[in-house]
């Protein structure tokens, strides 16, 4: 309403901010290549039957908000059938969820964090 009126607005409540672990970033990015990838029962059918015929290892697990609609994919990179799921994916432009994180991890660099974040790390 204070925008619809064009009238500032003093907020009061507790701000948290969470920050991504980078060791963590790293050792995901490290061990698995990772893809955002969508919900939709019929394109993720079609993904899990062609991850099944290639015997692919995976594991898909849901975003977090505001990203529900979509899954993110884990794919070892120590499996060669995997790598290949990877390679189609990356071809087709699957955004890689790794770069993203990735980058996350560099720009939080320049967040500030000072007595109103401070202990909020996550």
């Amino acid at each position: 309403m204070a925008g619809v009126a064009n009238q500032p607005v003093e907020l009061k409540g507790r701000l948290k901010g969470y920050l991504l672990n980078p060791a963590a970033v790293n050792a995901l990015t490290e061990e698995y290549e990772l893809f955002a990838i969508t919900k939709d029962p019929l394109l993720w059918h079609e993904l899990f039957e062609s991850m099944r015929a290639l015997q692919a290892n995976w594991f898909a697990g849901d975003l977090p908000r505001p990203h529900r609609e979509g899954r993110a994919l884990f794919l070892p990179r120590a499996n060669h059938r995997s790598m290949t799921v990877a390679s189609v994916l990356r071809q087709a432009g699957v955004p890689d969820l790794g770069v993203y994180l990735q980058h996350q991890v560099h720009r939080q660099h320049d967040y500030p964090v000072g007595p109103i974040m401070a202990g909020c790390h996550g």
